[in-house]
């Protein structure tokens, strides 16, 4: 902590007044200005007068120029602002300046209120000026001079106009070329029976003389002649002519019967569409075609696709490692390889066990937290320190769970080395009853992961008593830094790893645990060699295992999630990821790697792994993000929304009810690409050869195909 404005003999002085107060004061005994402040980086309580934070290292002073920069720009947009005459936008934005109390900011507020004081001048003589214009037009208009009425309402700033100006000034445009030029446009299109261009036209001109009884009339019979089009068009499965012809339909004709037959239009359109462009065959987008199927009964084509979909389903051909047959889509992936959903691993079978089946994709964090207790990972590193635990494979349990707590459910695999091969012993999955990152459910938090872990120990006491426990804790508590040493000896590479890691990582060396990892040293490379420090603060990592041993589980290891899919995918993928010590890979230009999704409640992880090295990266938007949108767009529970955003083909308007999902799908999508880029900057040597997903909320209909393919 910055020790500027605090004597531990005197007490914290003010920086407003100079007052020494009580070390425990919240403000000053002298003036009442407040002493303490939210940090901008971790939210902690931080002195006004410190200039960086103690507890993230955020550097304070930054955050105050930045509020200056903030009140500089407000109050040139309020100038701005004021001489476009926009004097209330003006004056909002110099009060945001002169709320702020903080002295600091004195200078800032002093010349806002001179400001408004001005601009409230301005917005009087403006309001005067306005006011004579007014009249003036009136009396123009009512005598029968529109020029002249024009003329003065065209003196008048439109950020001032009122709603009587704007209808006065409407009605004389309605004798204005404009009008005129769409009238003749009209005529023409009438002649011509092209009745969509009509319907755009009359509505323009009722926007225009909303109160003409001829163009009202028009709207009237051509919006009756286009939804009788519309109906039979939709008969005719002509789905998205339908829906582009309805947007033709004036205003004024669309009554209910208009909203019924664009509601049905819309959802058809958005059912034709979902299945051309999926890669895979899902149970979902079965469901989804026999709900388009159940909609139009009589379209043949309709019935076939749901008989060739359900076929596909059950005996179509699969690719390795998905259960999931392929679709006649193209699968290229964005950043490399075919897109895939990754649920049936080959170098350990746990797609053969029923409960792993009934979920699958979600137990890879589990199955990597066991692969390192036995000994197996890439990673040896772990946030447990206890001694002698790694000490050697002769020490270490023969049979280990890996027990991923995650934020919707918890995951748990025990695995055993079975003379080199791993097999799975047993397994566990519940869903939590609500998930524990759910707004509102914070009070929940601990009797839920309770309840999920008391079902766990009592169904698997006895593979509990001679096995060891490896937990995980959530990447989002963690920071990565990934650099490429030079191609020294691992007691240099030690210390040039320390280093980069206290001047990457904003924390002191004290506060922090860390886990380290480097790849295998070659004096051969060309290439330097690659070292990944993952950090977090020492009480993260307290908290979480004094989280573990209060729900009855003494950890043996913890190791963050993304880590654990590292090793997951490094154990899984070992043949396909050349050693850093062959002799090919010294000299390639490139790293053959494996690109995977995790996509979970509450989170988004990208994991990259090549032979030589690993890149991770998370984003705090998962499946209950998803969950939010569906109850929004349905005004349902987040309970109801759950299960409709699983089966999206039981929604009652899918066209509009599911269009916040797809947004959010785009908006992820951008958010990797960017960061993946950003990994390659890092480590440019990542050739993706197969990229893969998993996790529940992967599972999403449309989800591999706007976050995963090229070009969707």
């Amino acid at each position: 902590m910055s020790t500027d404005n605090i004597a531990s003999n005197v007490g914290v002085i003010c920086g407003a007044c100079q007052a020494v107060n009580k070390p425990d004061a919240k403000f000053c005994n002298g003036c009442g200005q407040p002493l303490y402040e939210q940090c901008s980086g971790c939210t902690k309580q931080v002195l006004l007068t410190q200039k960086f934070c103690d507890h993230c290292g955020a550097d304070l002073d930054s955050a105050r120029v930045e509020m200056q920069k903030k009140h500089k720009d407000w109050m040139a947009e309020a100038v701005t602002a004021a001489r476009e005459y926009r004097f209330d936008r003006s004056l909002r934005l110099l009060s945001k300046v002169t709320d702020n109390d903080d002295y600091r900011y004195a200078d800032d507020v002093r010349n806002a209120k001179q400001a408004i004081e001005k601009v409230k001048t301005l917005q009087t003589q403006a309001e005067s000026s306005v006011e004579e214009a007014l009249i003036r037009a009136r009396e123009a208009y009512d005598s029968g001079n529109q020029p002249l009425t024009a003329k003065l309402l065209a003196t008048i700033p439109e950020p001032m106009m009122t709603e009587d100006i704007r209808k006065l000034l409407a009605k004389v445009q309605a004798y204005s070329e404009q009008v005129s030029a769409l009238d003749e446009d009209l005529r023409s299109a009438i002649a011509e029976k092209s009745w969509p261009l009509v319907g755009g036209l009359v509505d323009q001109l009722l926007s225009l003389v909303p109160e003409d009884v001829g163009y009202q009339q028009v709207a009237r019979q051509v919006g009756d002649k286009l939804l009788s089009d519309s109906q039979t068009l939709l008969a005719k499965g002509q789905y998205a002519a339908t829906v582009d012809l309805l947007e033709s339909v004036p205003t004024a004709a669309q009554g209910d019967t208009f909203e019924q037959i664009r509601d049905q239009a819309d959802d058809l359109h958005w059912l034709s569409t979902q299945f051309e462009l999926e890669p895979m065959v899902t149970p979902m987008l079965g469901r989804l075609a026999m709900r388009f199927a159940k909609e139009v009964p009589k379209d043949q084509k309709t019935q076939q696709l749901v008989k060739k979909l359900a076929a596909q389903l059950k005996t179509g051909p699969r690719e390795p490692k998905t259960q999931f047959p392929r679709w006649h889509a193209s699968s290229d992936c964005w950043c490399g390889g075919q897109a895939r959903f990754l649920t049936l691993p080959e170098s350990i079978p746990l797609g053969e066990h029923p409960i792993i089946k009934a979920a699958p994709g979600r137990f890879f964090v589990a199955a990597g937290l066991a692969i390192q207790g036995l000994g197996r990972a890439r990673m040896v590193d772990q946030f447990v320190k206890k001694k002698g635990l790694l000490g050697g494979l002769s020490r270490r349990k023969k049979r280990v769970w890996g027990i991923d707590l995650g934020n919707g459910s918890m995951k748990a695999v025990c695995l055993e080395d079975v003379d080199g091969q791993l097999i799975v012993v047993d397994a566990f999955y519940q869903e939590y009853e609500s998930p524990i990152c759910r707004a509102g459910a914070e009070d929940q938090q601990s009797a839920i992961l309770a309840a999920a872990v008391t079902a766990f120990k009592q169904a698997k006491a006895d593979s509990l008593e001679e096995a060891g426990i490896w937990g995980n804790i959530h990447a989002s508590k963690l920071i990565s830094r990934f650099v490429r040493l030079p191609p020294v000896k691992d007691k240099q590479a030690q210390n040039l790893l320390s280093q980069e890691a206290d001047q990457k990582i904003p924390i002191p060396v004290e506060d922090l645990a860390t886990v380290r990892w480097m790849a295998e040293f070659n004096e051969e490379s060309v290439h330097g060699r690659a070292a990944v420090v993952t950090a977090a603060r020492r009480q993260v990592i307290e908290d979480r295992i004094s989280q573990w041993d209060a729900l009855g589980l003494e950890v043996d290891g913890l190791q963050a999630d993304t880590l654990a899919l590292v090793n997951f995918l490094a154990f899984e993928f070992a043949d396909a990821l050349p050693d850093v010590m062959d002799d090919e890979s010294v000299h390639r230009e490139d790293a053959p790697a494996i690109a995977l999704i995790d996509a979970g409640a509450s989170a988004t992880n990208l994991i990259v792994v090549s032979g030589e090295s690993h890149w991770v990266w998370t984003m705090e938007s998962g499946g209950e993000d998803i969950t939010s949108l569906v109850a929004r767009a349905t005004k349902k529970t987040l309970s109801d929304a759950e299960k409709l955003k699983r089966n999206p083909a039981d929604l009652k308007h899918p066209a509009r009810q599911y269009k916040l999902v797809e947004q959010r799908q785009e908006e992820v999508r951008s958010r990797l690409e960017t960061a993946f880029a950003d990994g390659l900057q890092q480590d440019g040597r990542f050739a993706i050869e197969q990229s893969y997903c998993c996790g529940g909320a992967s599972m999403g209909h449309g989800w591999v195909r706007r976050l995963m393919l090229t070009g969707k």
